[in-house]
């Protein structure tokens, strides 16, 4: 207790005799004493801290304080949750440090199973929901767990309420370090299992540390099953894929099996030629399949294109252009009749070989491009040129280029050919109308 705190205490016994009483029969609840010295909390008001002397109640399971000091002259207490005190002493403390450190005197059945892989093999199968627990185990040999030898530093946690196994979790010693990954506890529907918090924080009291995964290099037995097959649980944890080591198999984020499967055994883990992640499944893409990539990768960064000799495949999205509702590989544009349009509106674009037409430029256009005509008269007749290049007969109303021969008369251009009457009015055109005209 710090040297201000004991003096505030004597003055206020001196102050309220009656909590001499109350501190000669309990001592300070051990919580506080969690809360300041793990936590490094302070009690928003250290005299009414004092003049309430939280204390365990006499039901063992709950607090008891004096909510003033006339009920502290009456003998009179106030029986509440160890969390709910917790919160009204520290306000400013965040909710899961409230629930830690209260979880911590919940934990009576909170212990550890015997260092045996029946005493493991136990727990799973007869604790809460998980993947682990198997309906259809024959022998105690045969269950994933035996692979968590006790000599390897593996053991049990367990939290027992009544007679029943509500709470487990593997824990590991491991270079000087206690360690545990994932805790089950029991779910009221028996289906998946959340995180046991009061097995955890008894864990972390009897100086555990949670992790995100195993460590690299915790090794784990190497047991063979009757089919041949490596004999291995699912790993808990963001490291799921181990190796063989000296003698037994290592847990190491770059090894060639996957602790993913709930049957038993491992999988073969392949190497995703984009990510260059490990995963347990690969899909060839390209035209000729010579890249694999991950279930990620494909779903993310390639698409389904039409491709080599028609084929539909997966390439990269940098290798694909869509047009329309369909993707094309890039290196086969051609077989699939898919060119770029180099003039006008689109330019840039692509587009079927179907809706673009080509000008006497051979310049690609979009077929509906308003700065493209058609000509149906003159030397290009059948052709495509760019509208700027183009010019209307003021007398037959035809459109012809610029390389067609024109004449001025009266500030008005007609063709050559086109005859006009001495008055000004004009004459029957010589020129041959256009069949589709």
């Amino acid at each position: 207790m710090k040297p201000e705190h004991a003096q505030l205490l004597t003055r206020l016994i001196e102050q309220h005799p009656y909590l001499a009483r109350e501190r000669s029969r309990y001592p300070l609840h051990d919580a506080i004493h969690k809360a300041q010295s793990l936590h490094g909390l302070e009690p928003e008001n250290m005299e009414e801290l004092f003049l309430e002397w939280p204390h365990l109640s006499n039901d063992q399971a709950r607090l008891a304080y004096t909510r003033t000091p006339a009920h502290g002259e009456a003998d009179r207490q106030t029986v509440t949750t160890l969390g709910k005190y917790l919160t009204k002493c520290f306000p400013t403390a965040k909710s899961d440090v409230i629930r830690d450190i209260a979880a911590i005197y919940q934990g009576a059945g909170c212990q550890f199973t015997e260092r045996t892989k029946s005493a493991y093999i136990n727990a799973v199968q007869n604790g809460p929901s998980s993947c682990m627990q198997w309906g259809h185990l024959t022998s105690e040999s045969e269950h994933p767990y035996n692979v968590y030898a006790p000599e390897l530093g593996w053991h049990m946690a367990v939290n027992i309420i009544g007679e029943q196994i509500c709470g487990r979790c593997m824990c590991l010693e491991y270079n000087d370090e206690k360690i545990f990954v994932r805790s089950y506890h029991q779910s009221p529907e028996g289906t998946y299992s959340p995180s046991d918090t009061v097995l955890e924080a008894w864990l972390k009291d009897q100086g555990y540390i949670k992790k995100n995964a195993w460590p690299v290099g915790a090794k784990l037995e190497e047991i063979y099953r009757n089919d041949g097959d490596l004999l291995m649980p699912y790993l808990d944890g963001n490291i799921q894929t181990v190796a063989h080591g000296d003698g037994a198999i290592l847990i190491d984020p770059d090894g060639s099996m996957s602790a993913e499967a709930t049957n038993g055994t491992f999988e073969d883990r392949e190497t995703c030629d984009h990510c260059q992640e490990r995963c347990s499944e690969t899909h060839s893409v390209g035209s000729r399949g010579y890249t694999s990539v991950c279930n990620y990768c494909l779903e993310n960064h390639h698409s389904w294109v039409y491709g080599r000799g028609g084929d539909t495949y997966y390439v990269h999205d940098e290798e694909a252009i869509t047009v329309g509702d369909h993707s094309y590989d890039k290196d086969y544009l051609d077989e699939n009749g898919i060119v770029l349009i180099d003039k006008g509106r689109d330019e840039g674009e692509y587009a079927h070989q179907d809706d673009v037409v080509t000008d006497i430029h051979d310049n690609r256009w979009s077929e509906n491009d308003p700065d493209i005509e058609y000509i149906q008269h003159g030397i290009h007749e059948g052709s495509y040129v760019p509208s700027d290049e183009t010019w209307v007969c003021e007398g037959s109303g035809y459109t012809y280029t610029d390389d067609d021969e024109s004449k001025e008369v009266d500030g008005a251009r007609y063709h050559v050919d086109f005859e006009i009457a001495e008055t000004g009015s004009e004459e029957q055109s010589s020129e041959v109308p256009h069949a589709n005209d």
